[in-house]
């Protein structure tokens, strides 16, 4: 076997440390665990909200253990409506029971919008860590809409609310997809160094439905990498490595 040069063992060196850290990263002890935002599992408050005239109906419920920063405050605002008092708006949320989700509806011509914010009771209550996540998931039980008219959801995150320093950075999906499925916010698809990750204050989602949409949330929360994606980078890695030393 020839000897290696000091250069191939610099890369042997380096490529040690990198798989090290892979593994380490991928260690069941050292993962981080995925977030929930809310899973719509429990309420203080009457439901549901409605709306049949143009304007917006605020609520706000509090002392929750399954939601971040332990309130959710939501909006139901009702952009149009073609007939009031007939055309209208509702959200309604279902906990207990074995299921939970936030239920909008919408008649014929009523264009409604649904807001969901998360900050904790005042501002700066709520201090969450996201630098180890990899993206917001909103899960969706339906999505119903006539002539598949897309569905906008605005997500805002904000570090340093309503200090100096504040930062925020906005991002939007959308679907026409009917039935259950998967909203996904990519973090490395956000304009780098427009918030402080490790120091969010503020977490807002708007759902724009169409005119006669109706929609139900299962679970808002996050993801982070996948241990067995980060592991099987590593080994191949190190295959590549050992195929060209021989």
């Amino acid at each position: 076997m020839e000897s290696r040069s000091p250069l191939m063992r610099a890369c042997a060196a380096l490529v040690a440390v990198g798989l090290s850290v892979l593994v380490l990263a991928a260690s069941p002890a050292t993962a981080r665990a995925d977030l929930v935002i809310d899973s719509f599992d429990s309420t203080t408050i009457a439901w549901p909200v409605s709306r049949n005239t143009v304007g917006t109906t605020p609520m706000h419920d509090g002392a929750l253990g399954d939601v971040m920063g332990g309130y959710r405050h939501l909006s139901l605002a009702l952009t149009d409506a073609i007939v009031p008092g007939f055309d209208s708006a509702t959200v309604e949320l279902y906990a207990g029971g074995g299921f939970s989700f936030c239920d909008y509806t919408s008649r014929t011509g009523a264009d409604g919008r649904v807001g969901l914010a998360y900050w904790g009771n005042a501002e700066g209550d709520m201090v969450t860590d996201l630098s180890g996540q990899a993206a917001i998931l909103i899960d969706l039980l339906g999505y119903d809409s006539p002539a598949s008219v897309p569905m906008t959801v605005e997500v805002m995150l904000v570090s340093d609310w309503a200090q100096p320093g504040e930062q925020s950075v906005t991002a939007q999906v959308s679907t026409t997809t009917f039935g259950p499925q998967t909203l996904r916010v990519r973090f490395d698809t956000l304009p780098a160094n427009n918030v402080d990750f490790s120091n969010i204050n503020y977490i807002s989602f708007i759902f724009d439905a169409p005119m006669g949409a109706d929609f139900r949330i299962d679970e808002i929360g996050t993801e982070v990498p996948e241990p067995a994606t980060m592991a099987l980078l590593a080994l191949g890695l190190g295959g590549l490595f050992v195929r060209r030393r021989r």
